[in-house]
C-alpha cells in the first residue's frame, strides 16, 4: 500500500515513516501543505495521513483543494495536541451532532 504522509514535525514524521515502513507500507513524506496538495492531486496513494496544523497552508485547506479537484483518496486527519486547560465541547446528544 502506498501512503502519503503530510506532516511538518520531523519527530512525528520520522516515527510514522519508520513504523509504516516496518509494516511493509510504501510511504511518501511531504512536509508542508503546498507539497501535500500537489501530491494528493497525483492520485497515486491509497491513503493520506494529513496533519491539520500545517504551516502556510492548513491541512483543512489541503483537503478542501483535493476534494475540489476530485481526489477520492482516503484521508486520516490528525491535529496538534490540545494545550492544557483547553477543552472540547461535545453536543448534548448525538442527534444534535452535525457531520459534514
Amino acid at each position: 500500500m502506498r501512503i502519503l504522509l503530510i506532516e511538518d514535525d520531523p519527530m512525528i514524521g520520522k516515527a510514522l515513516l519508520r513504523g509504516l515502513s516496518d509494516q511493509g507500507m510504501n510511504v511518501d513524506w511531504v512536509r508542508n501543505g503546498a507539497e501535500g496538495s500537489a501530491a494528493l492531486a497525483c492520485a497515486e496513494h491509497a491513503l493520506a495521513l494529513l496533519d491539520i496544523g500545517l504551516p502556510e497552508m492548513s491541512g483543512i485547506d489541503v483537503l478542501r483543494a483535493a476534494r475540489a479537484a476530485g481526489s477520492r483518496c482516503s484521508v486520516v486527519a490528525t491535529r496538534p495536541a490540545r494545550p492544557r486547560g483547553d477543552s472540547l465541547t461535545l453536543p448534548a446528544s448525538p442527534k444534535s451532532a452535525s457531520f459534514a
